[in-house]
């Protein structure tokens, strides 16, 4: 009876470990089941992501890189916009203002005398800057209630250093001419120097002129012109005094001047015609064309 207990207890015990091993087995088979279908997804699906995950690497990578480089290049060119534009304003302020205190310079250097004749307003203006200059004197008009009349401008063009020019400007009129009565009048004045491309000498200076009283009461002149230029024209303006007052002018001009040649001038009159009493005159040449 022990032995077959014991023979049944080794049966069991055997059928038991048969039983385990079987188990292990399953178990066994369905780790490698598993670990086989999961080497086979991973190779299957892994060299297909792998170049993806690395060019997407790659890309972040580039453009941090380069967000990095593009941000240390604004850094280092930027040029904060109020400085800009407190810089620009800055040297525009000084060109103004050197442009102002040349102009300033050239208009202080420049004297204008006005006079006022029977059917205009004449400037003689002197230039006693080293450089030739353009002077335009704008003119306003007023009636004795304050009332613009008219406005007028008087240029002289080319005025080089130390000389004298004269300029005029019409008074007020209607448009038959008519003078129209004025109570006053404001002036600007205003200096340039003359560009090169407009720069005119004028010889005047160089000419030499003598003049007296002819026998008709006129101004008669005799130019010589020790140059060696012949000049196309030259134009003269004779300006008649009552003491330091110029009461009129008359002009006249010479063509083909080579050598020396004789010019009148008429003595001036009032808008009826009457003779202006003067007892003085200067005659001076406006300008000199070489062609």
């Amino acid at each position: 009876m022990k032995q077959e207990e014991k023979r049944e207890k080794r049966w069991e015990e055997k059928r038991r470990r048969e039983e385990g091993q079987t188990d292990e087995g399953k178990k066994r088979r369905k780790r490698i089941f598993l670990i086989v279908i999961t080497a086979v997804i991973l190779f299957a699906v892994v060299p297909a992501v792998v170049p993806i995950l690395l060019y997407t690497s790659v890309q972040i990578a580039d453009s941090r890189e380069m967000s990095a480089g593009a941000g240390d290049e604004i850094g280092a060119n930027e040029t904060p916009a109020d400085a800009q534009t407190i810089e620009n304003a800055g040297a525009a302020g000084s060109e103004n203002a050197a442009a102002y205190a040349s102009a300033a310079a050239l208009k202080a250097a420049v004297s204008c005398r006005e006079y006022v004749l029977p059917e205009e307003l004449l400037f003689l203006c002197i230039n006693d800057n080293s450089v030739t200059v353009d002077i335009n004197v704008n003119v306003v008009f007023f009636d004795e209630a304050g009332q613009l009349l008219s406005i007028e401008d008087a240029a002289v063009w080319s005025c080089g250093p130390g000389e004298r020019a004269v300029a005029t400007a019409r008074l007020p009129h209607d448009t038959e001419y008519n003078r129209i009565p004025f109570d006053h009048y404001d002036l600007e004045v205003t200096v340039e120097e003359t560009s090169e491309s407009m720069l005119r000498k004028n010889y005047g200076p160089e000419l030499t002129i003598t003049s007296n009283i002819g026998t008709e009461g006129t101004v008669l002149a005799m130019v010589e012109n020790p140059t060696g230029i012949t000049f196309y024209r030259v134009r003269l303006i004779c300006l008649y005094y009552q003491g330091d007052n110029v009461v009129g002018y008359s002009t006249n001009y010479l063509e083909n001047l080579s050598d020396r040649e004789a010019v009148e001038f008429y003595t001036p009159n009032d808008p009826e015609l009457n003779p202006i009493p003067f007892d003085d005159y200067k005659i001076l040449v406006t300008d000199t064309e070489i062609r």
